[in-house]
C-alpha cells in the first residue's frame, strides 16, 4: 500500500509497484494490515510513535514490526527502538551500514588486487612463452622420435607384451629428459638476448630448425588458459611421475 498526502500520487506510485493507494490520514487504520512501513514524507515529523503502536494492541491488534524511516525531520518517534517487538532503523542506522559495508569492501580490495596481479603474471609468462612453443614441439618430436626409433630397434626379436613395455619406457625416459629443456625454452624471452640464446642452443643441440618470432603475435587466449594450453604436453612438468614409471618399468622387466 501506498499512502500519501494527494491521493492521486499516492495512485500514480501505486501503479507503478502493483499496490493500493491511500490518503496519508488513513495511516493509523492501514497499520494493522502491514508488516513493514517506509516513511518518506517530508516535513510531517512523528506519523508512527508508542501511542500508535499501543492503541493496536489495546484492541488486540498487532503492529507492524518493522519501520524504515527515510525522512529528514524523522517520520517515525525514535522511542519505537525501545519497545521489544519493533525493530526501526533510520538514516543513521543507514549510514553507519553502509559505511559498515563499504570498509569491508575496501578491505577486500588488496586480495583483488593480489589476485589480478597474479593472473596478469601468468598471462605474461604465458604470452613470452609463446614465440618458443613451435622450438618445443620441434624438440619433442624430435626426441620421441629418436626415442621411438631405438625402442624399435632394441625390441627386435621380443615379444609383443615385452616390446610395448620398451616403447613405454623409451617415452618416459624421453620426457623426463625433455623436462628441463622444455621449462627453460617456455619461458625464454626471443626479445632478450638471453631468451635468443636459449631457443639458439635447442636448435643446435637438438637439431631442429625455424626461428622464433622476437615479437610474437597476441592471440586470444584458449578456453582454461593457461592450464589447457593446447601447444605443450603438460605431463612434461611432471618428471617425478615418468621417474617412478621407469623405475617401475626396469623392476618388472
Amino acid at each position: 500500500m501506498v499512502a500519501n498526502r494527494t491521493l492521486s500520487r499516492a495512485s500514480d506510485l501505486a501503479a507503478e509497484v502493483g499496490g493500493e493507494a491511500r490518503c496519508l490520514e488513513d495511516l493509523p487504520a492501514l497499520l494493522r494490515d502491514v508488516d513493514l512501513v517506509v516513511g518518506t514524507v517530508a516535513g510531517r515529523p512523528s506519523l508512527v510513535g508508542p501511542a500508535e503502536i499501543a492503541a493496536i494492541r489495546s484492541t488486540g491488534g498487532s503492529p507492524p514490526r518493522y519501520f524504515l524511516d527515510l525522512a529528514h525531520p524523522r517520520n517515525f518517534d525514535p522511542e519505537l527502538s525501545e519497545d521489544p517487538g519493533t525493530f526501526l532503523m533510520d538514516l543513521e542506522v543507514v549510514h553507519l551500514n553502509a559505511a559498515g559495508a563499504l570498509e569491508a569492501r575496501e578491505a577486500e580490495v588488496p586480495k583483488a588486487e593480489a589476485i589480478v596481479a597474479e593472473e596478469v603474471g601468468r598471462f605474461e609468462a604465458w604470452y613470452r612463452g609463446r614465440p618458443g612453443v613451435p622450438r618445443i614441439r620441434a624438440v619433442r618430436e624430435q626426441v620421441l622420435s629418436l626415442a621411438q626409433a631405438e625402442a624399435d630397434r632394441q625390441g627386435r626379436g621380443l615379444q609383443e607384451a615385452q616390446r610395448e613395455r620398451l616403447h613405454q619406457f623409451a617415452r618416459s625416459l624421453a620426457r623426463t629428459i625433455l623436462h628441463r629443456p622444455t621449462v627453460a625454452l617456455r619461458e625464454a624471452d626471443p626479445a632478450t638476448e638471453d631468451g635468443r640464446a636459449v631457443l639458439h642452443a635447442a636448435q643446435v643441440l637438438f637439431g631442429v630448425g625455424g626461428e622464433p618470432e622476437l615479437e610474437p603475435t597476441l592471440e586470444p587466449a584458449p578456453v582454461g588458459w593457461p592450464d589447457s594450453a593446447p601447444d605443450v604436453d603438460e605431463s612434461w612438468d611432471r618428471p617425478e611421475d615418468s621417474e617412478t614409471f621407469a623405475l617401475q618399468t626396469m623392476a618388472g622387466s
